[in-house]
């Protein structure tokens, strides 16, 4: 995660919430904030997002607005190549609270240089299996 978590992203809306240790015996900057926010539906989610189709000339690179049926809803934040897919695929974030519905219900596409692409996006978070490796906690 390099430019999906910045000081303007809270853990729950990068969907990372579950590897914080809200119930550390230790304080760490930032707790009250963060138990504070697990209580309010996050206010936007990081997605994944895969170009149905593209230019080779004209490649996203982040910073892409995303929209949703014609309206802009979020951007990406990052970019690379898929060589399995052999498409561009970006990570983004989309505006709203339940992103269940926002995904299901829409036609999504990016604007790259002032041209739109047909994209499928995808939560990234829904399937996570909960036995991840996690770091031991330093308290």
């Amino acid at each position: 995660m390099g430019k999906e978590m910045t000081s303007f992203v809270t853990p729950r809306e990068a969907g990372v919430m579950d590897r914080v240790q809200l119930n550390k015996k230790c304080n760490f900057l930032g707790k009250q904030a963060l138990l504070a926010d697990d209580q309010q539906p996050a206010k936007k989610h990081l997605v994944q997002i895969a170009l149905q189709e593209h230019d080779d000339d004209n490649y996203p690179w982040g910073g892409e607005p995303i929209l949703r049926n014609g309206s802009m809803i979020g951007s990406t934040t990052s970019t690379c190549h898929s060589f399995k897919l052999d498409l561009p695929v970006c990570l983004g974030y989309l505006e709203g609270e339940e992103l269940d519905a926002i995904v299901d219900d829409g036609r999504f596409e990016i604007d790259v240089a002032g041209s739109s692409y047909p994209v499928s996006v995808h939560n990234i978070n829904k399937d996570l299996e909960d036995d991840l490796w996690r770091p031991p906690s330093s308290c």
